[in-house]
């Protein structure tokens, strides 16, 4: 037995030296064990004065809570005389691109989708056509079957400055007291037309989000926080009437935008002119007057002397 067993090593030798020699015979794959790679959903969006992928329309990127999502942005205004730079950022994520111009056309972002909603994507600099890039959209699918967490949104700070700029500050918290981060919260101020939106913020890591908005007018404004809600959160909202304490005509000729944000102007105000107090109008008219007299003096003295000359 024993010489049997030095033979079959004896004849086992040299095969195994010619592997270890010449390496893998062609053919032959070693399969060696290791974590599977993860699953990537890849989009890609083209961004031009036209709008994403050449429409001003809405364009919906469909994933499913969980999954890794990558978008490459690519620039295409080329056409152009100049160059018309643009940045897209995803509301309630956070990936933001670089700036896309004619130096730097590609822009990738990778994600997980850890939020089911629909999240905004859009241009956030002021560009030619910014207007045709503010309806893409994120819309990540929850689970099927998967219960909501119920939330608790609350106004933890209200005022108005002496310029007439809101700031508001809400927080957000789950049914057990933690921060709810990273999903959208809407603003709305009442007007006679009914509520008027005013702008979203996102949560950040303390769950608080944070709106600075320029009043259109004094007096008391009724102001509601809502976030709307999604597969893996609840919807809540919080409201507060504010006396904005703002004296008339103070915010006349203030800009209607939110501040610090993408332009959103107020509808209330979008082609009305600031309205004109009858003090103004009545020193406007004096003013006036007071011109056309001293001309019409200077012309009489001047007509005067020249008959006399004459």
């Amino acid at each position: 037995m024993k010489k049997l067993l030095a033979v079959a090593l004896v004849m086992l030798l040299p095969l195994a030296s010619a592997v270890l020699f010449l390496g893998t015979p062609p053919g032959l794959s070693i399969a060696v064990a290791g974590p599977a790679a993860a699953s990537i959903k890849s989009f890609t969006v083209i961004v031009s004065s036209l709008g994403f992928n050449g429409s001003s329309g809405p364009l919906y990127i469909n994933v499913s809570q969980g999954d890794t999502v990558q978008i490459t942005f690519i620039w295409d205004d080329g056409n152009l005389s100049f160059d018309n730079s643009h940045q897209i950022r995803i509301e309630g994520y956070g990936p933001t691109t670089q700036v896309l111009n004619r130096e730097n056309p590609r822009e990738v972002v990778t994600f997980v989708a850890g939020q089911a909603g629909l999240f905004n994507i859009h241009c956030i600099i002021p560009c030619f056509g910014m207007q045709n890039m503010q309806q893409g959209w994120l819309a990540v699918k929850a689970p099927h079957g998967k219960e909501s967490t119920g939330t608790t949104l609350s106004i933890v700070n209200a005022g108005v400055n002496r310029q007439g700029v809101l700031g508001l500050a809400v927080s957000l918290k789950d049914q057990l007291g933690s921060p709810v981060q990273g999903v959208l919260v809407d603003f709305y101020a009442g007007t006679d037309q009914g509520p008027e939106q005013i702008g979203s913020s996102s949560t950040q890591a303390d769950g608080t989000a944070f709106l600075y908005y320029q009043l259109p007018a004094e007096g008391q404004v009724n102001v509601t926080c809502s976030f709307p809600g999604n597969g893996a959160y609840g919807a809540s909202s919080a409201s507060q009437v504010i006396d904005t304490g703002i004296p008339t005509r103070t915010t006349t000729s203030a800009p209607p935008f939110v501040a610090g944000q993408a332009y959103s102007p107020d509808v209330r105000l979008v082609g009305s002119p600031p309205p004109v107090s009858d003090a103004i109008a009545a020193l406007t008219l004096a003013a006036v007057a007071a011109v056309w007299a001293v001309l019409l003096f200077a012309l009489f003295s001047v007509v005067r002397g020249v008959a006399r000359n004459a």
